[in-house]
């Protein structure tokens, strides 16, 4: 992710694009909120995420939420999660620990013991060499001098398709989010998408959103979307009033 987003700077995403498309959702019926929009009377451009069971279902009567207004609070929120160091270092232990555990963790274990034992080998026959020198021990070196380098060439194919992270890699990773400019439009998709898994909007603004960045879900309660209000423009929340309240498995972020 860091190699894409490296790999392609001039890049901008399209500044009318739904970043949060696929990961909206209705907090009453379920179903996705999807891009919408029109011209009002006074000929200006109003862009909205709008209820799937409404739109096409006619099942829900939630209103439609404005594009901006509610991208503008979500990113914000995210983007004052990964400013918290206690987050992130709780993120860094967790994918450790995973990481430690994962079942392809301890294939690649398996195959570096593999390597010792094979190496514990040649060494013993080398050993006997200086004793005697015997054509079936020097053919044996040879089998397993092949053996060591057919593993190890497992080793390097298997890291280089399973990587394995240190805790300062991961540390890093997350907080090179900070040095991204919040008002850039690219930059903002690749927050979202990095971070978020998907997000509950209701009728009182109050909105549900569900990270991915462990394997436990971690949930940020935010508020402050003003639903009534069809207008485009409206600035981010301010950081002095976001709150991060950490629980064990859970990150609630309040915006009042």
């Amino acid at each position: 992710m860091c190699e894409d987003h490296r790999q392609a700077p001039s890049r901008k995403a399209d500044k009318d694009g739904y970043i949060l498309s696929g990961k909206l959702f209705c907090g009453k019926c379920g179903e996705s909120m999807t891009a919408g929009g029109g011209t009002g009377r006074d000929g200006k451009r109003y862009d909205y995420y709008t209820c799937n069971g409404r739109r096409v279902l006619h099942k829900c009567d939630m209103k439609s939420v404005p594009k901006k207004e509610t991208e503008d609070i979500i990113v914000k929120a995210l983007y004052d999660v990964i400013f918290d160091d206690e987050f992130i270092e709780s993120v860094a232990d967790y994918f450790i620990e995973w990481q430690t555990e994962d079942d392809d963790a301890h294939t690649l274990q398996g195959l570096r013991d593999r390597v010792k034992d094979i190496e514990k080998r040649i060494g013993n026959l080398t050993a006997s060499l200086e004793i005697y020198e015997a054509p079936s021990v020097v053919k044996r070196i040879q089998e397993l001098e092949q053996e060591r380098k057919d593993v190890q060439n497992g080793i390097d194919q298997f890291t280089k398709f399973n990587p394995t992270f240190t805790r300062e890699q991961i540390v890093w990773f997350l907080k090179s989010f900070r040095e991204g400019d919040i008002n850039d439009s690219r930059w903002r998709n690749y927050l979202v998408k990095s971070f978020l898994n998907r997000a509950y909007i209701y009728e009182d603004g109050h909105i549900i959103l569900h990270l991915n960045v462990s394997g436990e879900e971690k949930k940020i309660d935010v508020r402050g979307l003003d639903i009534g209000s069809n207008s485009e423009g409206s600035a981010p929340p301010n950081r002095s009033n976001l709150n991060i309240i950490f629980r064990y498995g859970e990150v609630f972020v309040v915006i009042q």
